[in-house]
C-alpha cells in the first residue's frame, strides 16, 4: 500500500505543499501544490522523485519557477529534519576498451550538488577520482593530489556529453545531474 506524507512551506508570502506518494517496491511522486486562500492554484508532478518538476498540471507559473520554489521547499524539508533520500544510486558509467569511466552525483538537489567522477583501468585494477565540486561541468581536483586536468577534463567533457545523449544525464541550473537509477535488489 502506497504511502503519503507532506510537508508545508511559505515561499515569497504564499503557501506550498509537497506531497509524497511512495509504493513499496521504491517507486514513487511528489507533487507541488500551491494555495490561495484556501483553493488549489497550482498542481505539479516530479514524476520519479528526482527533484525536478517535469510536469505542470495547471497553474500560472513557468517550468523555471515552479522548479524554484520545489527546490527551496525541498530545502526547508531536509533543515526541518523531514526528508528522506530513496534509495538508489545516481550513476552512469561508460566502458571503452579497458576503461570504465563513472560519474556519480552526490548532494542534496540544486545547491548541494557535486559529481564524482571516477577513471578505471579494468586490466590493472586501479582507478583516479576526480572532483566536479559544483557539478558545472569542469574538474575542481584529483583526490589525493593536485593534478593537472586538462587531459582528463577532455575526457569528462565527453563522458557528460554522452550520458546526456543517453537521457542519463540532464542540466539543471547549470549543474549536471544524474538521473536517478533504482537499486536494484540482490537475488
Amino acid at each position: 500500500m502506497p504511502v503519503k506524507t507532506t510537508f508545508d512551506f511559505n515561499y515569497d508570502d504564499q503557501n506550498y505543499q509537497i506531497i509524497s506518494i511512495n509504493a513499496q517496491d521504491g517507486e514513487g511522486m511528489n507533487y507541488l501544490l500551491g494555495f490561495d486562500n484556501n483553493s488549489t492554484v497550482l498542481r505539479c508532478l516530479d514524476q520519479d522523485q528526482d527533484g525536478s518538476i517535469e510536469i505542470i498540471q495547471y497553474g500560472d507559473l513557468s517550468l523555471d519557477q515552479v522548479n524554484m520554489i520545489y527546490h527551496f521547499g525541498i530545502q526547508k524539508a531536509i533543515e526541518a529534519g523531514k526528508f528522506k533520500s530513496r534509495e538508489g544510486h545516481r550513476i552512469y558509467e561508460v566502458a571503452n576498451s579497458d576503461t570504465l569511466f563513472t560519474i556519480e552525483t552526490l548532494g542534496n538537489y540544486t545547491d548541494q550538488l557535486y559529481n564524482r567522477f571516477i577513471v578505471s583501468n579494468l586490466l590493472e585494477s586501479t582507478y583516479l577520482i576526480y572532483w566536479d565540486l559544483d557539478a558545472d561541468g569542469v574538474l575542481d581536483q584529483k583526490e589525493g593530489e593536485v593534478a593537472d586536468l586538462n587531459d582528463v577534463q577532455k575526457i569528462y567533457e565527453r563522458v557528460l556529453q554522452i550520458g546526456l545523449e543517453e537521457s542519463r544525464i540532464q542540466v539543471r541550473e547549470g549543474k549536471y545531474v544524474v538521473l536517478f537509477q533504482m537499486s536494484t535488489p540482490s537475488s
